[in-house]
């Protein structure tokens, strides 16, 4: 099983652009799920094209990573990665990762978690926002994690609802639906706001999209504004 967690990393070691990625189908089942700094994707053929979009941003690429724990049932890794962007730019990330195996030794689940990016930290502060949203086990364990994520006082609107700090908002996720493909498309960020562009589709293929606004207070977000192409109301 360690040899498909190996194998999928390996991938993000190249000198002159990707190599091919159809290797990533026999390491990871056939409906797997996968997440990377808040985006997520379900099933192999979507997470062969995320990553041929991920990686097609970077022209070197170097990632050195350790196992944290391992078991039969999943594992725990921290990487670290150096990488020039397309555009010439070198820049590094970091971050850990998460995951659960199939019967057949295959990766069911991968959840990589981006902490650090010399180039971004408003993508890592994005995807620190999104991850909040995909913990949906323990809704305890989710607000501490908030602690860390947002001001106290933040608050957050979409067409469906309004709310304010941490014990309201916990709540609202807690209602949502849950959302199987979740796609940064672009975004725009400046010293303290970002807006990004998204798209998405719940688990019975209903699919829309919008626009998101985060407002960052030092290292923390203290407004989130939602947008929708059509009015929302999946949540009662």
């Amino acid at each position: 099983m360690a040899v498909h967690i190996s194998g999928y990393f390996d991938l993000f070691n190249f000198k002159d652009g990707p190599d091919s990625l159809q290797e990533l189908k026999s390491l990871f089942a056939e409906t797997s799920l996968f997440q990377y700094g808040g985006e997520r994707v379900l099933g192999v053929d979507a997470l062969l094209a995320y990553h041929q979009d991920l990686l097609s941003g970077w022209a070197t690429s170097a990632l050195a990573w350790n196992m944290t724990s391992h078991g039969e049932g999943g594992f725990t890794a921290e990487w670290s990665q150096t990488y020039t962007s397309a555009g010439g730019r070198p820049g590094s990330r970091s971050g850990t990762a998460a995951g659960r195996f199939a019967p057949d030794g295959s990766i069911a689940e991968f959840y990589t978690f981006l902490e650090h990016d010399s180039q971004d930290m408003g993508r890592v502060l994005l995807g620190r926002h999104l991850d909040v949203w995909w913990a949906r086990d323990d809704a305890d364990k989710r607000l501490e994690l908030m602690k860390g994520v947002y001001a106290d006082d933040v608050s957050f609107a979409d067409p469906a609802a309004s709310v304010r700090g941490h014990a309201e908002l916990n709540s609202l996720i807690s209602r949502t639906p849950v959302i199987t493909n979740y796609r940064v498309v672009r975004y725009h960020v400046t010293f303290d706001h970002l807006l990004y562009r998204w798209d998405t589709n719940f688990a019975d293929g209903t699919r829309f999209g919008g626009w998101e606004y985060l407002r960052f207070r030092g290292d923390l977000i203290d407004s989130v504004a939602v947008w929708t192409d059509a009015q929302y109301t999946g949540i009662s």
